[in-house]
């Protein structure tokens, strides 16, 4: 679980989850979710889309300090790249130009 919702809990004298699931399968974690009265943390649009087809809904939380998350794509260098690979660079590269209005 996050050290940010971990804290936030604590902070606001809330008990800590009685029970966690940990998974690196995201559509295990969703479709639990949606099974049980567990709880999970998200990013907005990962939720409203699954919520098209699960029944999940979406909680705000106004209070919860969440530190921005940077993502990168990385790769080992000189090695080669795949043109898959090389599209998925172009296309997240022109969706941060356009993202800076550039």
């Amino acid at each position: 679980m996050s050290e940010v919702l971990l804290r936030a809990l604590h902070e606001h004298g809330l008990p800590e989850m009685a029970k966690a699931l940990v998974s690196p399968d995201f559509e295990v974690r969703l479709r639990t979710i949606a099974a049980t009265d567990m709880l999970g943390f998200s990013a907005r649009p990962v939720v409203r889309e699954a919520s098209k087809r699960l029944p999940l809904k979406e909680l705000r939380i106004h209070d919860l300090p969440l530190a921005q998350r940077t993502t990168a794509i990385i790769h080992r260098k000189n090695a080669y790249l795949s043109p898959a690979a090389k599209r998925l660079i172009e296309l997240v590269k022109r969706q941060k130009k356009e993202g800076d209005g550039a």
